[in-house]
């Protein structure tokens, strides 16, 4: 998938260099952190030519799709990480305010605490994005203190992503997916 291929090896380069001890060769732990920088700051730019492309019009937001942008979230925070410099900070909490943004805040609404795909026709709520977006807030909050991702992060656990204390089946806005669970499981 173009919109996330290239982010994977970028974020193997990241974890490379975590993994890579410090009485590593410096060279080698160097060339790592270099080669994931230079990946994370080509993500930034394919990143920031996606929401240029939304601002103008050319295609719908599509932050909460979150199998393309969760990789955005990790090699973001682990430059920041490195680095300390603002611009990946930045990128972390534009993607997040953008997740912000597709949640359904409305209580009266039967969707509400989900996170949509996009503002587009067809919003959708996938159930295996929703756990990705957690992860998003997570690390907005962490990087910002900002409490308005964990108010969200609650948002979607308290009304979206519940299971069953006693049959272990979902509940909630997540009870449809009950239907497909013997095929998923069994």
């Amino acid at each position: 998938e173009s919109d996330y291929a290239y982010l994977a090896p970028a974020v193997a380069l990241a974890r490379a260099y975590n993994y890579l001890s410090p009485s590593t060769q410096a060279d080698l732990r160097n060339s790592a952190k270099d080669s994931a920088l230079l990946a994370a700051q080509y993500a930034l730019t394919i990143y920031n030519t996606m929401l240029e492309d939304v601002r103008n019009g050319r295609s719908n937001p599509s932050y909460g799709i979150m199998r393309f942008y969760a990789y955005h979230v990790e090699l973001f925070n682990w430059a920041y990480q490195v680095t300390n410099d603002s611009q990946w900070r930045n990128a972390l909490v534009q993607l997040a305010d953008g997740i912000l943004a597709l949640q359904v805040t409305d209580q009266a609404d039967a969707k509400f605490g989900g996170i949509k795909q996009n503002e587009g026709q067809f919003p959708g709520f996938l159930l295996d994005d929703q756990g990705m977006k957690l992860w998003a807030l997570r690390k907005a909050f962490d990087v910002t203190g900002d409490t308005r991702y964990r108010t969200a992060a609650q948002r979607v656990i308290e009304n979206w992503l519940k299971l069953s204390n006693v049959d272990g089946l979902f509940e909630g806005l997540t009870r449809d997916y009950n239907a497909n669970q013997d095929v998923m499981i069994g």
